[in-house]
């Protein structure tokens, strides 16, 4: 699966970064990869980042 446009993104009740929100492959099609070693979609796109294929962006400003 090729991801682009990858950002780290808080939960919607607390403070802490919960999801990935990336575009899936040469469309505008999105999903949000929850951060859950388990998850072989999360997995993947950690590999690509420690490659140096792939940067995900920092989260905007927190909930309050």
């Amino acid at each position: 699966m090729i991801y682009h446009n990858a950002i780290y993104i808080y939960g919607a009740f607390d403070k802490e970064i919960t999801s990935i929100r990336v575009n899936l492959g040469d469309t505008e099609n999105v999903t949000f990869i929850p951060i859950d070693q388990n998850n072989a979609m999360y997995a993947e796109i950690m590999k690509l980042v420690e490659e140096g294929k792939l940067t995900i962006t920092p989260a905007e400003e927190s909930p309050k």
